[in-house]
């Protein structure tokens, strides 16, 4: 299905989309064009993970306590202060994946963009685990996962993994249920 593709993806294929901008950043003198690459990186690295969330959502029985809502929101929000950062040369507001910086009337929001921005990694390892256990991890479960995700360009080979390997489980599982002609229990 398509609306699966980022589960089936390779973490080769997820670790090129995520590092090429990154590199080319790094290469680049123009500072438009820097700028550019550097929020195409972090762009990419958030979708990345919306997709993720979006495709776990949607597989197997639902587990309490996860507000996607609340996550979609923060995907708006650490987007919409990368944007800001990259493109509006505030130098009260320096927000990327190597600086944090808010001063000012910029501090209360950027603090929330923070937040926002570590709330991603959380939520996204938190269902991961979920998915994969059938129930909500604990702490220390969700804190590796976390960690792989925060230091992504290591991180992306084990998430994007794990991944792969729920998705496989679940097609196999459907696979079995269609094969069968019975009705599939959520």
């Amino acid at each position: 299905m398509m609306d699966d593709f980022i589960l089936r993806a390779k973490p080769w294929q997820i670790f090129l989309c995520l590092l090429v901008p990154r590199v080319a950043s790094w290469c680049i003198d123009d500072g438009i064009l820097d700028a550019v690459l550097s929020f195409t990186s972090l762009s990419l690295w958030v979708i990345w993970v919306a997709l993720l969330v979006s495709s776990l959502s949607r597989i197997r029985a639902g587990i309490e306590g996860y507000n996607f809502t609340w996550f979609l929101v923060n995907v708006f929000v650490v987007l919409l202060v990368l944007a800001y950062a990259s493109f509006a040369e505030d130098l009260n507001v320096q927000f990327s994946s190597t600086s944090f910086r808010v001063t000012g009337v910029a501090a209360l929001p950027g603090l929330y963009a923070g937040f926002a921005y570590i709330h991603l990694h959380w939520f996204t390892a938190s269902l991961l685990l979920a998915k994969e256990h059938g129930r909500r991890p604990d702490f220390s479960q969700a804190f590796v996962a976390f960690l792989a995700l925060w230091f992504w360009p290591l991180g992306v080979w084990f998430i994007q993994e794990k991944a792969n390997r729920i998705w496989d489980e679940d097609f196999w599982a459907r696979q079995a249920v269609d094969n069968l002609g019975a009705e599939p229990v959520e």
